[in-house]
Order: structure tokens, then C-alpha cells, then sequence
């Protein structure tokens, strides 16, 4: 069967998505839309993203390329997927850097298919450079899933294994992701609630508002 030409793909991705719908609908749909060019392209992700460039502004070219970089991360058929079985960073440190923040941004998940712990996973981000803070928020994103099943204080924790802006990029993963899900306070104010340091506390209060 004939599988759609890279400017096909790119024609068909400006047009996908209508720019009249509200943002949060329209970011669904570039988020999706990015995820189905992987798909409809064989797991080529260079013409993936390629694809996402037809997008008129940059907003919805990285709302487009996280998909892309979502669906590469998860897809179910590992050996379909543009990963590396001994580098933490690739595809990362592979591509444009134009595309390396939404990367990173998805790049954790990887790290802890790999067999990494967080504490190891924070090392491999202070390794990725300019990049280093959406890898950071990438782990809060990871770790929101154990707060949703009660493990509050204990991935409060891990936020605090590291210093500085790497905690505040590791709390506004957590707590975005939470929000994004419910809408609502009812996972973040608990979580924000069980750092150690007020000064922490008062922080993620302010990322949750």
C-alpha cells in the first residue's frame, strides 16, 4: 500500500487542525496530529517533524513535534521506535535544536524504561545541556503518575533530590501534569503540602495556581 509523500504529509498536517477551536482543544489536536505523522510515516521521525513544519506559527510546530516524540517514546512495537538501547539521549542529542526541547521533554520516560532511578535520571539531565530544565520537568511528569496513587510524600522526595531550579522544573512536572488531568487542586495541594521546606511548599503552591 502507498504511504503518503513527505509533502503530502506536511500538506495534510497544516490542514489538519482548525485554528478557530479553543487552545486547549487545538493543542489536543496538534499533540495527536503529531502522533499519527509517526505513525503514517513508518516511524521516520526526521520526516515527522518535517511534516510539523507546515504548521503556520511556532506554538503548534511544538505542540506537533511533542506528539512526534510522545508516539516514539510509547508506540507499543518497540522495534518501530527511533530509540537507542545504550544511550540515554538519543534520539535528543540527535536532532535539530529547534526539536530538542520537546525531546526532553519525553526523554525521561525512555531513561526509566532503561533501568535508570531518578536519582540517575537527574544526572543524565544535568547532562543535557541548554535542555537540562524540560528534562527535569519531564521527571515530575513521570513521577505525578505515583502521587495519583497515593505516594505523596515519598515523590516529594524525589523532587528534593536535587537543588535549586532542578527542583522547581521537577515540581511544575508534577504538578502541570496532575492539573492538566483533573482541572482541579485535589492531587497538587497535597503534594505541594509535603515538602520539607516551606520555601518549597510556597513554591509548588504558586506552580499550582
Amino acid at each position: 500500500d502507498k504511504h503518503p509523500s513527505a509533502a503530502e504529509l506536511k500538506q495534510k498536517a497544516a490542514l489538519a487542525c482548525d485554528p478557530n477551536v479553543p487552545l486547549r482543544l487545538r493543542f489536543q489536536c496538534l499533540h495527536g496530529l503529531g502522533h499519527a505523522l509517526l505513525f503514517f510515516s513508518r516511524y521516520q521521525l526526521q520526516a515527522s517533524l518535517d511534516a510539523c513544519e507546515g504548521l503556520a506559527d511556532e506554538w503548534s510546530r511544538s505542540s506537533c513535534y511533542g506528539g512526534v516524540f510522545m508516539e516514539n517514546v510509547f508506540n507499543a512495537t518497540p522495534e518501530s521506535r527511533d530509540l537507542s538501547p545504550t544511550d540515554y539521549h538519543h534520539p535528543c542529542n540527535k536532532v535539530a535544536d529547534k526539536y530538542r526541547s520537546e525531546c526532553y521533554h519525553m526523554q525521561t520516560s525512555r531513561m526509566t524504561e532503561m533501568g535508570l532511578t531518578t536519582e540517575k535520571i537527574f544526572q543524565e539531565c544535568q547532562r543535557a545541556g541548554a535542555f537540562r530544565r524540560p528534562c527535569f520537568v519531564s521527571v515530575g511528569r513521570d513521577l505525578s503518575n505515583e502521587v495519583r496513587v497515593g505516594q505523596i510524600r515519598p515523590t516529594a522526595q524525589k523532587c528534593e533530590l536535587v537543588a535549586g531550579q532542578g527542583r522547581l522544573d521537577c515540581m511544575q512536572g508534577v504538578v502541570y501534569a496532575l492539573i492538566d488531568n483533573t482541572w482541579d487542586g485535589r492531587y497538587a495541594l497535597p503534594f505541594c503540602a509535603s515538602f520539607s521546606q516551606e520555601t518549597d511548599q510556597a513554591a509548588c503552591m504558586r506552580e499550582s495556581a
